[in-house]
């Protein structure tokens, strides 16, 4: 279970438990803050696109292994979809900084 961050996990191969960090997919995440409604509302239609998001980082980071989008990498990364990426990360900068402020 979590507690405070930290999840309990118990080692059989070494006979104890163990506080481990849990780690969030980009999916788990969208859904806490969508849950919350951390940048709009819960309907607003951020949380998709940033589902959508999703696929093209995963396409940088695990290449095609799920076929997201076409197969050639030029038919991808068009200036039209980095230009719709570009204005989805500036969004989430912004909304970041004027919602959640550091000092």
């Amino acid at each position: 279970y979590i507690n405070g961050g930290k999840i309990h996990f118990h080692s059989k191969r070494i006979g104890i438990k163990l506080l481990r960090i849990r780690n969030y997919s980009l999916s788990q995440i969208f859904k806490i803050l969508q849950k919350f409604e951390l940048l709009e509302q819960k309907d607003s239609p951020i949380y998709q696109t940033l589902e959508k998001v999703t696929h093209f980082r995963n396409r940088i980071h695990i290449y095609n292994w799920f076929d997201n989008f076409e197969i050639n990498e030029k038919d991808v990364f068009t200036e039209k979809r980095l230009d719709e990426l570009e204005k989805v990360l500036v969004y989430v900068i912004s909304v970041m900084e004027v919602k959640y402020a550091r000092p």
